[in-house]
């Protein structure tokens, strides 16, 4: 108690005041940068998952792409081949149609 006293005497109530209120000053400010380091540890790792997530979403929309494209690719050759054989079926009706004109040469 006397050294509060000693204290006292030689720093004054503001003296000892604003020690008091640096010390409390210090511990806000280590409890805030304990915090402040605790919440971007937590946003370090939600970011490591986010990456991953967005690295899933790349590779999904990747493999959909490719499998669209062979897709797409598969239709072009069926749609190729469709016309290739309409064009051979047209082909040979206009055969069967100079044929049956020769046999049938039209009556006036």
């Amino acid at each position: 108690m006397d050294e509060w006293m000693a204290l006292f005497k030689e720093f004054g109530l503001a003296g000892l005041l604003s020690g008091a209120g640096t010390i409390l000053l210090f511990f806000v400010v280590k409890w805030t940068l304990e915090t402040t380091k605790h919440i971007l540890e937590q946003a370090a790792h939600e970011r490591e998952i986010f990456q991953q997530l967005q690295a899933q979403w790349v590779l999904s929309l990747n493999e959909h792409t490719a499998q669209a494209r062979a897709f797409h690719d598969d239709v072009k050759q069926a749609h190729q081949y469709q016309r290739e054989e309409h064009q051979k079926m047209m082909e040979m009706f206009y055969k069967l149609t100079e044929k049956i004109q020769n046999l049938c040469p039209k009556q006036q």
